[in-house]
């Protein structure tokens, strides 16, 4: 990887859209790569070593420097599905880091996996709403080595969790969902956090046990499934009222 792969990867694991690391923009990583002060994500977190050619750089001070440790100190607690996001995976947004993180039980199943010592390709391939174009290149950076190494040694230097998601008590509460087909008023990935929020449990494959199949348009193969097994069939808009 060149020196721009590296200071593009850099500036967005701490952009505002993944870490939000107060004081540590463009600029900054700019400077402090070219300094060598900084190479990986890991290196972030070690700057408050590097405070006596810190504080001597142009423009630096005592002031400034504990400003940023602080910034990065208030970071070092962060979501699996952020974590996954800030990490630049290709394909890999925040919804689909969202559905990423969602296929791991807790935070020692993501650690194991990215230590080599168990597979996650078959529940991230029956995760509904991930494209085989995503798992792939998640599982393809997961892979290589230097990859692997950069997590590990963050797992170590930040603390990850799991963000639980709030429910409420609701006529879906315990029941087995399916989302198949385009919904117009919102995404799949909205419609399953929507009902996982009213107590469902959403899965991603249809047997006698699922209670209802939601369709939106050009739904598949599912809905032929459900009408066989008997399972309850509603359509967007009935799914709305019963959410709602």
């Amino acid at each position: 990887m060149c020196d721009a792969q590296k200071i593009g990867r850099l500036k967005h694991f701490v952009s505002r859209s993944a870490l939000d690391i107060e004081g540590l923009g463009d600029k900054q990583i700019n400077l402090f790569y070219n300094k060598g002060l900084i190479e990986d994500y890991s290196d972030i977190f070690d700057l408050e070593a590097k405070r006596d050619v810190i504080v001597n750089i142009e423009g630096w001070g005592t002031l400034s420097f504990n400003n940023l440790i602080n910034a990065i100190d208030q970071k070092k607690k962060i979501e699996l599905s952020k974590f996954i996001y800030s990490l630049g995976v290709r394909f890999v947004g925040q919804i689909n880091a969202k559905l990423i993180a969602s296929a791991f039980s807790n935070i020692e199943s993501f650690i194991s996996f990215f230590e080599g010592k168990s597979d996650i390709l078959s529940t991230l391939e029956n995760t509904d709403g991930l494209g085989p174009k995503v798992i792939q290149s998640f599982i393809e950076y997961s892979s290589i080595k230097s990859n692997k190494e950069q997590v590990l040694k963050l797992s170590k230097k930040v603390i990850l969790f799991i963000k639980k998601i709030d429910t409420v008590k609701s006529k879906i509460t315990g029941k087995k969902i399916i989302f198949t087909g385009t919904l117009s008023s919102m995404s799949r990935a909205e419609a399953k956090i929507k009902a996982e929020k009213l107590g469902a449990k959403v899965v991603s494959s249809i047997s006698k046990s699922t209670d209802i199949l939601v369709t939106g348009e050009n739904s598949g193969s599912k809905l032929k499934k459900a009408k066989e097994l008997g399972v309850r069939v509603m359509n967007e808009k009935e799914w709305s009222n019963l959410a709602n």
